[in-house]
């Protein structure tokens, strides 16, 4: 299962930030912006990290992660639907919400990956294997996305892609399908695989180290 939600996160994360730029240019026609949206992803998440910690001391925090991965995947499928029809004014708004989820699974990632050690930990009587799970957490991630950033690149130049130049309609949409569908549907799948984790504040209260 952990292998199965790092190959959709990663995807999700890196097939999004691959095409980034490509989208911002080609599709929203804002390739002047692109810095202010970069700014505005990456501020609007570290501004946001210390109130999602505040609220994980009222709410649990792996419903906050499956807040956010569920957010930033509808954010993604909204691109996708509104299309070449976007504007930068609406596409801004999309990105301070997306770095807003952003914000959250940086604060959260690595304290449920310790929560999954602990209960595997119990549960298999065996010693704790932090560096297994992060190890295959981020190999399985990384292996996953390279495999599909080279087809999907291949696409693009196959549907036509030119740099620097006007977009036939054929890689507009591959670009679309790339950044935002794509991605969107792979995160759902993760926010999927996520609610099957039963990592409750009850479960870890219930261990015997934690009595």
């Amino acid at each position: 299962m952990i292998c199965m939600f790092a190959r959709s996160h990663f995807l999700t994360q890196d097939l999004n930030s691959f095409f980034f730029a490509y989208y911002v240019t080609y599709v929203v026609d804002a390739e002047d912006q692109l810095e202010v949206a970069l700014i505005l992803y990456i501020v609007s998440g570290i501004m946001c990290i210390p109130v999602w910690v505040q609220i994980s001391k009222r709410i649990e925090k792996h419903y906050l992660i499956k807040f956010a991965m569920a957010m930033q995947s509808i954010l993604l499928l909204i691109a996708y639907v509104v299309g070449k029809d976007i504007s930068f004014t609406t596409y801004a708004v999309l990105v301070a919400f997306a770095g807003v989820s952003f914000g959250a699974f940086g604060v959260f990632k690595s304290s449920m990956l310790a929560d999954i050690v602990d209960i595997l930990e119990n549960s298999q009587e065996e010693m704790r294997c932090e560096g297994e799970i992060q190890g295959i957490f981020d190999l399985c991630g990384k292996c996953t996305s390279a495999l599909l950033v080279g087809p999907a690149l291949i696409t693009l130049d196959y549907v036509g892609y030119q740099p620097n130049e006007q977009q036939p309609q054929g890689s507009i949409t591959a670009i679309l399908m790339f950044y935002s569908l794509v991605p969107g549907a792979l995160g759902m799948i993760a926010f999927w695989i996520i609610l099957q984790c039963k990592i409750t504040k009850s479960n870890l209260e219930n261990l015997p180290y934690f009595k």
